[in-house]
């Protein structure tokens, strides 16, 4: 019997300490240009456009104390900037994509810490389908970054 009860003790110590990991609901609106988090807990750190390796944008948050749970891929957004721009000129072309792909990193607001550190802190959450002519609106949820 005591064995039984020590063993369930052991059980619920190492249940209490594994880490918890919540997923967050992004939405994806190619029609209106944007992605937002449904979580106002959380900012856009940066995403990434591309197809296989050439990227067709990437947006990035500027100061890591400020942000927005929405970014607008096809115009300006305050406290971010643009580092590649062409994401137009690359869906006017031939639409012979191999692995589209959409990458959100995202953190809690106010956290200001950089992806060297403390890259545990920060969510991800990539999609296949880049928003070239298309009027797509879906939600995703976030990888889990402990995989």
């Amino acid at each position: 019997m005591g064995t039984k009860i020590l063993f369930g003790v052991i059980l619920i110590a190492i249940m209490s300490s594994c880490n918890s990991y919540e997923k967050e609901s992004i939405v994806l609106n190619y029609k209106d240009g944007y992605i937002q988090i449904l979580s106002d807990k959380f900012v856009i750190d940066s995403i990434s456009i591309y197809n296989y390796v050439k990227p067709y944008r990437i947006i990035r948050l500027t100061k890591t104390d400020r942000g927005n749970n929405v970014l607008y891929f096809n115009t300006e957004n305050s406290d971010y900037e643009i580092l590649v721009d062409s994401l137009r000129k690359n869906c006017s072309e031939t639409q012979d994509m191999e692995l589209p792909s959409v990458n959100i990193v995202f953190r809690a607001k106010g956290y200001t810490g950089n992806y060297d550190t403390d890259h545990r802190k920060l969510k991800y959450a990539n999609y296949n389908k880049i928003p070239c002519s298309t009027i797509l609106i879906d939600t995703i949820s976030t990888n889990n970054p402990f995989k």
